[in-house]
């Protein structure tokens, strides 16, 4: 038979485990957004100062760009980049790129785009890409204006996904943590709060036809419990009071019964012993006997019928 306090534990462990999924989910979400748009901010500015050094000259696209102030882009770094010329033609690519080559993405456009993908050494990485127009294309030079140029930016993104991985870990670990002190803490605080609640079964299991006395104090109790104990007291003074006049009746109809029936034993011993005494008056005597004591169990049907709410009603003027 389950109990209240089962029901409320395995509940109370329910909802605290789903706040804390809950919680969890939304705690490692925004995190992960937030990191994610910081290394988004980072590539577009390492982007951007690669679009200052860019410039054209002609008909050709050119970039001024030196290792020694963007070291992730040399040999053995952690960040890449290309760039091509709107048709496609190759301009530059970041000297960490080797002889490998950034998958160029299509329909690039001026507007930013952030994707991840796996860089050329298979590592994850996240890149940003977009079209824009280098400096000195839109100049009163009588040469023809240069076409535009697509930039490619990537970076690894290792550091990113360790710090996630490590935040998924602390999060699920946490959350396991306080799952188990919520289910060692919940039973025990169960237990005593709902300490009155057993007490008032335990006092109520003890209540038999012998103790029907017995009364529940009610000023002790829980506001949610005083009225119930109130009404069990109400409930145990009607039964007491019943089952005092159930036995006060007993006691009324043992006695009824007991007189005409010393009459009817005394006058059969004296016929027994002396069958000589007996006379018609004898007979007219137990006659007497009979039809009182069948009033009375006319009288206890009655009752009895009245009881169950099957006494035929005679109306009379």
């Amino acid at each position: 038979m389950k109990t209240i306090r089962q029901q409320l534990t395995r509940r109370l462990l329910l909802s605290v485990g789903l706040l804390l999924v809950v919680a969890g989910a939304a705690v490692y979400f925004s995190t992960r957004a937030a990191l994610t748009a910081q290394f988004d901010a980072a590539l577009a500015a390492k982007a951007q100062a690669l679009t200052t050094l860019t410039e054209t000259k002609g008909d050709r696209i050119e970039i001024e760009f030196s290792d020694e102030h963007m070291r992730g882009f040399d040999v053995g770094g952690h960040d890449f980049f290309e760039l091509w010329q709107e048709d496609g033609k190759p301009v530059e690519r970041s000297p960490s790129l080797r002889d490998e080559r950034l998958p160029r993405r299509p329909n690039l456009a001026a507007e930013p785009v952030f994707w991840n993908f796996a860089l050329p050494d298979g590592k994850p990485g996240r890149a940003i890409g977009f079209k824009f127009t280098p400096q000195g294309a839109e100049d009163d030079s009588p040469e023809p204006a240069a076409p535009g140029a697509l930039l490619e930016v990537a970076s690894a993104r290792g550091d990113l996904d360790r710090t996630l991985a490590v935040l998924r870990l602390v999060l699920a670990g946490g959350g396991l943590l306080s799952l188990a002190a919520t289910a060692m803490l919940v039973p025990r605080v169960l237990r005593r709060e709902l300490l009155p609640l057993q007490r008032l079964a335990d006092e109520t299991a003890r209540i038999d036809a012998n103790s029907l006395s017995a009364r529940f104090p009610a000023e002790d109790l829980p506001g949610e419990l005083a009225p119930i104990a109130s009404r069990l007291n109400e409930l145990l003074a009607r039964l007491e009071d019943s089952f005092e006049r159930e036995r006060q009746f007993s006691s009324d109809v043992a006695h009824e019964f007991r007189t005409p029936v010393a009459e009817l034993r005394s006058l059969a011993e004296l016929t027994i012993k002396l069958p000589d005494t007996r006379t018609i008056n004898t007979d007219y005597e137990v006659l007497a006997i009979a039809r009182h004591l069948e009033s009375i169990l006319t009288q206890l049907l009655a009752l009895a019928r009245g009881e169950r709410a099957s006494l035929p009603v005679s109306r009379e003027r």
